[in-house]
């Protein structure tokens, strides 16, 4: 038993193991993902990118009319920041057909970036990189941010992003943080962590916030 024990323990110190698993987790991702799927929340941002640009006022229009009408948020319709919609803005010059796709694509890299840069600040060895990867790409989230096709990439890029170089830029890492806050409220509690050139952060928050703020109110204008 003895015997058999410590053969299983070698072979799970194993990286490759991990590695593979990891390759096989992918590789289920990226199979699953490339089934037809219609990403309502990626259509969502992308046709409120396509009215930021062309008719700022349907932004929020139809949303806030099911709202009334039903008392639900509806399955297609910005509910968002309009942040969120500039975000959406360079996907609408692609072929219609390309939009949804690439902003999914560009959503999953953005994930997998952010996992990145974390990766290299908690693992201290080849064996701790593989299991983080094998866990990354088997994580129901993940997966489920992926196909659906949702904004949290870019939230998570950007806030981990602030993260990694609030030590040595914490001015650089509050503006990252106002940008992330700005798709998504919650990124804003990063302000708790700055415990120290806490001034240098918030000056740099607050003018990215207010700059990505004005930036993306521009289209609606005085009244929006």
């Amino acid at each position: 038993m003895r015997g058999v024990r410590l053969l299983l323990l070698r072979v799970l110190a194993r990286p490759l193991l991990w590695w593979g698993i990891a390759a096989a987790m992918l590789v289920r991702d990226v199979a699953y993902n490339l089934i037809p799927n219609t990403r309502p929340d990626a259509f969502s941002v992308v046709q409120a990118g396509y009215r930021w640009l062309h008719d700022p006022a349907a932004i929020y229009a139809g949303t806030a009319k099911h709202l009334h009408d039903t008392g639900l948020v509806p399955v297609i319709g910005l509910i968002r920041p309009p942040a969120v919609a500039m975000l959406g803005a360079p996907f609408t010059v692609l072929p219609a057909s390309w939009q949804v796709p690439a902003f999914t694509i560009a959503d999953a890299v953005a994930a997998v970036a952010a996992l990145w840069l974390v990766q290299r600040f908690v693992t201290r060895s080849t064996l701790e990189t593989a299991v983080f990867w094998a866990i990354v790409f088997y994580s129901p989230p993940f997966f489920a941010e992926v196909n659906a096709g949702q904004i949290s990439g870019f939230v998570l890029l950007l806030s981990c992003a602030a993260i990694v170089t609030y030590n040595e830029r914490p001015a650089v890492s509050g503006v990252l943080a106002a940008a992330a806050a700005s798709l998504k409220l919650y990124p804003s509690l990063l302000v708790l962590g700055a415990r120290t050139r806490w001034k240098s952060f918030l000056f740099g928050a607050f003018g990215g916030g207010v700059v990505v703020t004005i930036i993306a109110c521009i289209p609606l204008g005085l009244s929006g």
